[in-house]
Formats: structure tokens, C-alpha cells, sequence
């Protein structure tokens, strides 16, 4: 029997509906969660940068960006967790989204996954980018001031192939970062699998299942766009959560179907 295909996005995203009919208010809390931790901290460390000026503006956004490092994304990771599990476990309490900090192994596991996986995103964004900026360098008069020489004619140029490698290079990105959307779920789903197995597990799966992927963002756009006007983020977080975990659920087993199938079809020509 040929193995089942991943099914499309308004299976998903009526089959989530279904599932949160009864854990609708425990679903919010745990989906926004994460989201509104962002927020309380950018509006803490957006304040000290109005504040203070120079060195002390710079330290703020770096405050921001350890504070997503360590403290976001680790409850992020916790959320995807909770709606992984909110299909087979009753009565799962929002407070399991801080699954990653009830003890330090766990927690070290999270940072590691989020390091692995971010390391992987700017090697992809910088490679990807790297033709824009070696041409927006080729385009700046300093270069040519400190070289002690003329800017040649054909600089004027560059500006619309800057323009162009800079849109192109960051669609090249993010199709490519494509390999890596379901580290997450991976990691999630199984406390004992390594990262590295979950990263290259994500991108054998994800050659299957990324333009069902893009076909369920495409769907919930309406959902994403709501949600930048916060208060609506209180209603649409719970569906997105829950449509990406469902939709990472789908996209494993199916691979898995297609693992076994090929292994007795391969077992038959023997």
C-alpha cells in the first residue's frame, strides 16, 4: 500500500479548530506565552535604548538579543512541546511550556538546539547575502579613498544589481532555511534524539514536506498578519501553534511511511 500523502491545509487547520474546541483558554495562555515574554522585553530593553544614547543604547540591544537567546527560545521551544503533546496527553497544563526549565540538562539541551539551529540560519543568510555585500562595498566611495584612487565610471552601476542581489539573495535564504523548520518539532518530540540527528533529520523530511509547509503559512496569512496587531495574537496564536505542530506531525509519519515502504518494495526485488 502506497504510504498516505501529508494532508493539505484546511485538513490541518480544521482538525486543529476541532482539537482546542475544549482546551481553547489553556491553548491561549500557552501560545502566547512566548510571544508576549518578547514583547515585555523589547518594550524593557526598546526603553533603555530611547533612554541612553551610544554604548549604553548598543549594550540594551544586546540585552534583547541574550535575553531571546536564553529565555525566548527555550519557552518557545516549550510551546511547540505543548501543542506536540496537546493531542495525546489530557488535561496538559500551560505551565508545561516551561518544561525546559525544570532542570538544568534539559534547559542546556534547549540552548544547544537554539545555537545549532541559529548558527545554521546566519551561515545560510550570510552565504546567501554574501554577492550583495561584496557588491554594496564595490559601491562605497570610502573603499576607493582609502585604495588612494578613482572611483571607476562603472560603480554607478552596481546600485541596481545591489538592489537586486539583496531581494535575491534573501528569497535564496529563506527557501534554503526551509531544510531546518522542523528542528523544533524534532526536538520536542523525542528528549532523546540528538541535535545534530534532528538537524539532518529536518532537512531529509523537510525535502518532502516543505511545499506542503508553505502552502499552510500561505494559508494562515490572514492569522500572522492579525496577530502584529496584538490583542487579535490572543486568538490566532493557539491555530498557529497548533497547525505548525500538527502539520510537523504529519510530515514525520509520512516520511516514515515512505521509509517502510520503500524498505519492503526494496525487500520484494530481492
Amino acid at each position: 500500500m502506497l504510504p498516505n500523502q501529508i494532508p493539505n491545509s484546511a485538513v490541518v487547520k480544521s482538525t486543529v479548530k476541532a482539537s482546542l474546541k475544549d482546551k481553547f483558554v489553556s491553548a491561549t495562555v500557552a501560545a502566547n506565552s512566548p510571544i508576549f515574554a518578547f514583547l515585555a522585553l523589547s518594550l524593557i530593553c526598546g526603553l533603555g535604548a530611547t533612554l541612553f544614547t551610544g554604548v549604553a543604547a548598543i549594550v540594551s540591544e544586546l540585552v534583547l538579543l541574550l535575553f531571546v537567546l536564553f529565555l525566548v527560545s527555550p519557552l518557545t521551544l516549550g510551546t511547540v512541546r505543548y501543542f506536540w503533546r496537546l493531542g495525546s496527553v489530557e488535561n496538559e497544563p500551560p505551565s508545561a511550556v516551561f518544561y525546559y526549565f525544570s532542570s538544568f540538562k534539559i534547559y542546556k539541551r534547549a540552548i544547544k538546539c537554539t545555537f545549532t539551529l541559529a548558527s545554521r540560519l546566519f551561515f545560510t543568510f550570510f552565504l546567501s547575502l554574501l554577492p550583495y555585500f561584496i557588491v554594496s562595498l564595490l559601491s562605497k566611495s570610502w573603499l576607493y579613498q582609502i585604495l588612494q584612487t578613482e572611483m571607476p565610471i562603472w560603480v554607478a552601476g552596481l546600485v541596481i544589481l545591489e538592489s537586486f542581489l539583496r531581494i535575491a539573495g534573501f528569497l535564496i535564504a529563506l527557501v534554503i532555511s526551509l531544510r531546518y523548520y522542523l528542528v523544533f518539532p524534532l526536538v520536542a518530540m523525542d528528549d532523546n534524539m540528538l541535535l545534530l540527528e534532528a538537524v539532518h533529520l529536518s532537512v531529509s523530511v523537510s525535502r518532502r514536506s516543505s511545499g506542503a509547509f508553505i502552502a499552510l503559512v500561505l494559508s494562515l496569512i490572514w492569522h500572522i498578519l492579525l496577530s502584529l496587531f496584538l490583542l487579535p495574537t490572543l486568538a490566532t496564536a493557539p491555530t498557529i501553534f497548533g497547525a505548525f505542530a500538527l502539520h510537523s506531525r504529519y510530515a514525520i509519519v509520512n516520511y516514515n511511511q515512505n521509509i517502510e515502504y520503500n524498505k519492503k518494495q526494496f525487500k520484494e526485488i530481492l
